[in-house]
């Protein structure tokens, strides 16, 4: 499986862009061999926090082609909470974004053959054995 994460953020949170992009890349590495279904090949998360005065411009969007077997969408976080965060405690939110936010997506475009249990039980370990999170 092929993963990603977008960071669409404000300049006022771009000292945690290095952390959103190495998150990225180490689960990208970490999923590249797991098999979690045809349904999802490609995954590719956007992560969405702007300064309010920005919102209008950043609307959450999900994309699904069942042809191509990849799934794009973007989820929110709170600006004014994300920005006054330490690294750790944000990569954690941005951790249970990223569990939390599939769910629903899953759930709006019916999509078949994606284990969605061990795509988050492998995460959940993952990131327990990378000690990003408790």
């Amino acid at each position: 499986m092929n993963f990603g994460i977008a960071n669409y953020s404000s300049e006022e949170i771009t000292s945690f862009s290095p952390i959103i992009h190495e998150t990225s890349m180490e689960i990208q590495e970490f999923l590249k061999n797991k098999d979690l279904g045809v349904g999802i090949q490609d995954l590719y998360i956007g992560f969405i926090c702007v300064n309010p005065s920005f919102d209008q411009f950043f609307m959450p969007k999900q994309k699904y082609s069942k042809s191509k077997r990849m799934l794009e969408y973007d989820f929110k976080e709170d600006f004014e909470t994300f920005r006054v965060l330490d690294d750790t405690e944000a990569r954690r939110r941005l951790l249970g974004g990223i569990l939390n936010s599939i769910d629903g997506v899953l759930e709006k475009f019916s999509i078949q053959d994606f284990d969605v249990v061990a795509y988050k039980h492998y995460l959940m370990n993952f990131f327990r054995d990378k000690q990003w999170i408790k």
